[in-house]
């Protein structure tokens, strides 16, 4: 049984989560139907786009699953017709061909997936959701596979307005299982825990994916948490416990630059033309063009503490030295 303070800390998380959750993912040309039914091409492309959202960055899912639809199979008014042209070796076949997913059963499954959506649903994905509840849509798409993609499916329709629903799940990803976990237990957590512990913070647990998912993305990191700049830090278990060996706000290093401070690094980020990474999903290195012409290279994660995403929202964003902390 938790104590009064216990549940007076976890009830701060969950306030502070609902009071960030500014806006929503960017979910594509569906947004622009809230409320109304879309049309069929704008449906098969957002399930597309969703179905290679699995263990790759979200940037990349969506960049691919565009090209998948517009330049690869010419923008077809029934893409999943068009995928199930070709029998399923050949699909399965033209893997690096069309280099969509890292793994070749993400791929593989987009070609299972699209026979099941011609066979059920006469190639349009709309037929999943109109006129149905929440439960109901996540049952059909669990039947494709998998249990965190079809939960945000469904938390994308509702952010839409293609379904309404009082309440539905979040996508238990790593992000959103490392930052939720560490908030409330002090560690990383598996789905099942962090489904439940959604469940019991907020009767809607939807509603944190996005700042849970925001965190874990780029304040919460794996190796690196930068527990300065996160909001929860107060009432997070992990920041507020001195065992669990945080390394806040570490300097960054280039080649050449080791331990500087914020007004070094200030002054670095003056040189630049631009910040750049070559694999903005996940990236694992990014590259400084300095005035003089040349690059430098750095581990991206030693770079967390000092930077952030620019507002710009592009494939490829620019990244920008954040405000000076005031701790």
């Amino acid at each position: 049984m938790r104590s009064e303070s216990e549940r007076e800390r976890l009830e701060q998380i969950t306030r502070l989560l609902l009071a960030n959750r500014q806006g929503t993912e960017d979910w594509g040309e569906i947004a622009n139907f809230r409320g109304q039914p879309c049309p069929k091409k704008v449906a098969n492309k957002f399930l597309v786009c969703c179905l290679l959202d699995w263990r790759i960055g979200t940037d990349r899912a969506w960049k691919n699953g565009y090209r998948l639809v517009e330049r690869i199979l010419g923008d077809p008014e029934d893409i999943w017709r068009a995928i199930t042209s070709v029998s399923e070796a050949e699909w399965a076949s033209r893997k690096e061909e069309y280099n969509l997913h890292t793994y070749r059963t993400a791929h593989e499954r987009l070609w299972k997936i699209a026979k099941q959506i011609c066979e059920i649903y006469q190639g349009d994905a709309s037929h999943i959701w109109v006129g149905r509840e929440a439960p109901d849509v996540l049952a059909r798409l669990l039947e494709f596979g998998g249990e965190q993609i079809p939960r945000m499916i469904v938390g994308a329709l509702r952010d839409c307005g293609q379904i309404q629903s009082s309440h539905s799940d979040l996508k238990a990803d790593t992000h959103v299982c490392r930052a939720l976990g560490r908030a409330v237990l002090g560690k990383e957590i598996d789905e099942k825990r962090t489904a439940e512990i959604s469940r019991q913070l907020h009767v809607d647990p939807w509603q944190l994916d996005w700042p849970l998912w925001n965190l874990g993305k780029y304040t919460c990191l794996p190796r690196y948490p930068v527990c300065s700049q996160c909001f929860l830090s107060r009432h997070c278990f992990y920041a507020q416990n001195p065992t669990s060996n945080i390394i806040p706000d570490i300097p960054f290093q280039t080649s050449g630059l080791t331990s500087v401070s914020y007004d070094d690094a200030e002054a670095e980020f003056a040189k630049a033309l631009s910040v750049t990474t070559y694999n903005s999903a996940k990236p694992r290195f990014l590259y400084f063009e300095f005035e003089r012409g040349r690059y430098e290279k750095a581990n991206f994660e030693a770079y967390a503490a000092w930077i952030e995403r620019s507002p710009k929202k592009t494939t490829y964003p620019e990244w920008v030295l954040k405000p000076r902390s005031n701790t």
